[in-house]
C-alpha cells in the first residue's frame, strides 16, 4: 500500500554537495528534518518501507556524470531486513525491555546502506547529503537541520540525530558480547567490536532453502498416475515423460549465497555486496564533442530510503521528488 502522510507534508527536498565528501542521501532522516516529524525505514511491525522517487540535477558544477545506487529490490532485501527487524526485537523482548521503555524516536531498526554511510563505533550518520531550504532573511540556501545543544550538553547534529542502530553480538566463546554496525550491502565482519554486520549476507547465511539433493518423488507426478497416463499419446512413453521431468529445474534458478556448497566453510557469492544502477545523471545534457549525454534525471525505487551518489561535484544541487513510500 501507497502512502505518503498528509497532504501537509513536504515531498520534495533539496541537497547540495559542499565538497567531494557527501555520498549518501538517508530521505526518512531527511523527510524528518524538513517536515519536523519522524519518518521511517521500517513500519511499526518491521516490514521495511520502499520509496519511488525521481532525482533531478537542478545546478551542476562543470560536465560530468554522477552514478545513482541503491540496495535491489528484491524479495531477498526485503526479507533480510524482515528477519533482521525480528531480531533485534526478539533480543529487546528476551532482555526484557519494552519499545515503550525505548526513546520515542528509537524504536524502529535504522540501517545504513553500506560501512561507508556511518562512524565505526558509534553508528552516527556519515558522508551524508543534509537537506537544504531557503532562508528568507538571509537570503540564501542554509541545512535545514541547524546544529543543537541538547539539554545534557550534547550538541546534537543531522548525523547524530540520524544514527544507525547497533547489534550486540554474543560472543561464541563466552566473553563479552561486543557492539557491531549494520550495514545492508557487504558481507560481514569478524565479531568484533566496532565491526559491521552485514544485513543480506547474514539473512542468506540464515536460512535454508530449496534441497541441494532433490527428491524427484517430491517434486514429479508417479510414474503409475492414471491422469499421467490419459494425456499420454502412448502407454510406452509415459515412464520416459517422468524421467526427463526428474531433470527438470531441480535446482535453484539462481545463485543464493554460496558460489560454492561444498568448500569448507562454503564459498560466499557476492550477492550480498551487489546494489542496484538506478541510472545515470549528466550535468550538461550536450557534451562538449556534440554528443548526447546522459539525462538530468533519473526515477527509480530506494529500499529504505538509501541512495548513493557517486561521482557528484561541489556544488551540484540535487532535487529528490518523493512521489509514493510504500511496503516492501
Amino acid at each position: 500500500m501507497a502512502y505518503m502522510g498528509s497532504h501537509t507534508e513536504e515531498a520534495v527536498l533539496l541537497f547540495e554537495t559542499t565538497g567531494s565528501a557527501e555520498t549518501y542521501i538517508d530521505l526518512s532522516s531527511a523527510m524528518t528534518a524538513v517536515n519536523r516529524t519522524q519518518h521511517h525505514q521500517f513500519t511499526r511491525k518491521g516490514v521495511p518501507l520502499c520509496y519511488h522517487v525521481t532525482i533531478h540535477q537542478e545546478i551542476t558544477n562543470g560536465d560530468h556524470i554522477s552514478a545513482i545506487q541503491v540496495a535491489p529490490n528484491t524479495w531477498t532485501t526485503r526479507n533480510a531486513c524482515v528477519k533482521t527487524s525480528a531480531a533485534w526485537k526478539k533480543q529487546l523482548k528476551d532482555a526484557g525491555i519494552k519499545m515503550r521503555d525505548l526513546s520515542k524516536y528509537g524504536r524502529r531498526l535504522r540501517i545504513p546502506l553500506d560501512a561507508g554511510m556511518s562512524t565505526s563505533g558509534n553508528g552516527v550518520m556519515y558522508d551524508f547529503f543534509a537537506p537544504m531550504q531557503w532562508n528568507v532573511k538571509e537570503s540564501q540556501l542554509e541545512n535545514v537541520f541547524k546544529t543543537y545543544t541538547a539539554p545534557d550538553g550534547a550538541n546534537v547534529t543531522y548525523g547524530l540525530a540520524a544514527e544507525f542502530t547497533r547489534f550486540v553480538i554474543p560472543d561464541e566463546a563466552g566473553g563479552d558480547s561486543v557492539e557491531m554496525n549494520l550495514a545492508l550491502l557487504g558481507y560481514s565482519d569478524a565479531v568484533a567490536a566496532n565491526n559491521y554486520f552485514g544485513v543480506i549476507d547474514e539473512y542468506l547465511g540464515s536460512r535454508g532453502g530449496v534441497t541441494d539433493t532433490p527428491d524427484s518423488g517430491q517434486q514429479t507426478p508417479d510414474a503409475d498416475n492414471l491422469l499421467q497416463r490419459m494425456f499420454s499419446s502412448a502407454q510406452p512413453s509415459t515412464d520416459e515423460i517422468i524421467k526427463a521431468l526428474d531433470e527438470f529445474q531441480e535446482r535453484r534458478p539462481y545463485p543464493d549465497g554460496e558460489d560454492d556448497a561444498t568448500a569448507t566453510p562454503p564459498t560466499a557469492s557476492n550477492l550480498a555486496c551487489l546494489s542496484t544502477l538506478a541510472g545515470y545523471i549528466q550535468g550538461y545534457r550536450s557534451r562538449a564533442d556534440g554528443t548526447a549525454g546522459a539525462p538530468r534525471s533519473v526515477t527509480f525505487k530506494a529500499p529504505l530510503g538509501l541512495i548513493k551518489i557517486l561521482g557528484s561535484a561541489n556544488k551540484d544541487q540535487w532535487v529528490v521528488t518523493i512521489h509514493a513510500i510504500y511496503e516492501m
